[in-house]
């Protein structure tokens, strides 16, 4: 029973089936990062952002859409 509960919330438990789709941007948070991007302020956070979208990228692959 241990080893099934510790498989269930492991990787091989968490990737059984498609992943789950990547939220999409909203308007006013593509906005806040143009200004950012406009103003050469919070570098990090943009390079997260680049990070993400091909994490995503990624994950539609593996779904197959």
């Amino acid at each position: 029973m241990l080893v099934v509960a510790s498989l269930l919330i492991s990787c091989v438990g968490t990737w059984v089936g498609s992943p789950p789709p990547c939220p999409p941007f909203t308007e006013e948070a593509v906005d806040d990062v143009e200004e950012m991007v406009v103003t050469d302020t919070h570098k990090f956070l943009v390079l997260w952002i680049s990070e993400m979208d091909k994490y995503c990228d990624g994950i539609k692959a593996m779904r197959g859409s």
